[in-house]
């Protein structure tokens, strides 16, 4: 009877365990979910009461290095990829495992002594295939160079967004000045369009608060600080290609980063393709067998001979694809993909060059335009109210659409500066 209690008890042992299993995970998500209402609630109470506080460019840039999360999964994934090469070179290290033994019958648990007990330890001794860890080394170190090279590409095109935050921070600025001025010099005429034009700038000044909360969600974001209130001021590191857009190219100091990508994905593809024709070999394998180390029955004295190493060699026969051809052919197949799908990203990238030059051409004129425009309406032809009126509100418009013309100089600039060593390595 007792052996058929303890039998029943074993049995209603999983669904008890299973019940309490369900109603934790409930209890932890319910508890996990009202933590995450406060949370919110207390953002949104942040959102609206925090103070806007000061920001220079290397503070910023400081802390975006320091807290990006993008950045921080990046160095994680290089650190994780080095450290594939020492796990691979620790196989090599003998592995020890310790056994115990029960030698008992189930209605007996509770009689039991240390002669129902055994106890060992046992090494073990990995001697793998000397072309395929050379293989994996080789793919290790690829892994590791094409992890630092999108490393290296994360943190400039962080740089980017950071820059960019800063420029879109001062165009806010200007903005927000410009409309102030036009209210202003609104506001000195008794004309019936002045309504108008008032209520065409509060328009105006509600989609600027609008993006100005647009902006300062990805600032945020680029810094990891939920809730901050962030004023992004001072100066900006010099970044002009003004006067050598026309000049570059990729090669030398231009655009080394990607054609270092570009070498790692034809060797890693190459690769591949060695690795399909090296398992039509025969595999050799080799092992040392060992006794236990220790066992608590005795006769733990070992000599020389008690160690064996053996070696042998197979090879597995694919009766629908001998010799392995179709695997190889394959695989240079997709080697040849890969050469084909680079060339033809190459080409791309040398006619985005070209529109790159041709854009910068565009913005160039269209700034000298502006500017012109601008520098004629400071002197007014007319002094009737709806002339002037219209006057100041063309050049608000010309001066908005310099600003905006200006940043995408920058964003051109930015897009340049991603490939240009000589900044990164000066």
């Amino acid at each position: 009877m007792k052996s058929i209690s303890r039998i029943t008890l074993a049995g209603l042992l999983p669904l008890v365990l299973g019940g309490c299993v369900a109603g934790k995970v409930d209890r932890v998500l319910d508890e996990g979910a009202a933590a995450g209402e406060e949370e919110f609630k207390a953002l949104l109470i942040q959102a609206e009461s925090e103070p806007r506080k000061q920001l220079s460019w290397n503070e910023a840039r400081r802390r975006m290095m320091r807290d990006n999360l993008g950045l921080q999964q990046s160095r994680q994934m290089l650190h994780e990829t080095e450290r594939q090469t020492k796990r691979q070179w620790l196989t090599l290290v003998p592995r020890t495992s310790a056994f115990l033994n029960v030698g008992q019958a189930l209605t007996s648990l509770t009689n039991f002594d240390s002669d129902n007990l055994n106890a060992s330890v046992v090494a073990s001794f990995n001697i793998p295939n000397p072309f395929e860890f050379y293989g994996t080394l080789y793919g290790n170190a690829l892994q590791v160079q094409n992890a630092r090279c999108n490393t290296q590409l994360d943190e400039r095109r962080a740089f980017s967004e950071l820059y960019l935050a800063f420029s879109s921070a001062r165009a806010l600025r200007e903005e927000a000045v410009a409309i102030e001025r036009k209210r202003r010099a609104f506001s000195a005429w008794n004309s019936p369009d002045v309504s108008k034009a008032l209520y065409g700038l509060a328009r105006e000044k509600d989609a600027l608060e609008r993006r100005y909360l647009a902006h300062r969600g990805n600032v945020n974001q680029l810094l990891n600080t939920p809730g901050g209130n962030w004023d992004l001021t001072g100066g900006l590191p010099d970044i002009s290609f003004r006067d050598r857009y026309r000049k570059l190219d990729f090669g030398g100091d231009f655009g080394r980063l990607a054609l270092k990508l570009h070498a790692i994905r034809v060797e890693s593809a190459i690769l591949q393709t060695q690795r399909v024709k090296f398992r039509q070999w025969p595999s050799i394998n080799f092992g040392l067998s060992n006794p236990p180390l220790y066992s608590s029955e005795g006769g733990n004295d070992f000599a020389g001979e008690d160690f064996t190493l053996f070696s042998g060699v197979n090879k597995s026969m694919d009766l629908t694809d001998v010799g392995g051809r179709e695997s190889i052919q394959n695989a240079e197949q997709r080697l040849k993909f890969t050469r084909a799908q680079l060339r033809q990203g190459m080409e791309r990238e040398g006619v985005r060059m070209i529109q790159l030059r041709q854009a910068y051409d565009q913005l160039l004129a269209e700034e000298r335009r502006l500017r012109a425009g601008i520098k004629r309406l400071e002197r007014p032809a007319s002094s009737e109210a709806d002339a002037v009126l219209g006057d100041l509100e063309l050049r608000s418009q010309l001066e908005l659409q310099l600003i905006q013309t200006k940043r995408q100089v920058e964003q051109l600039d930015l897009q340049l500066l991603i490939w240009d060593e000589s900044y990164w390595n000066s």
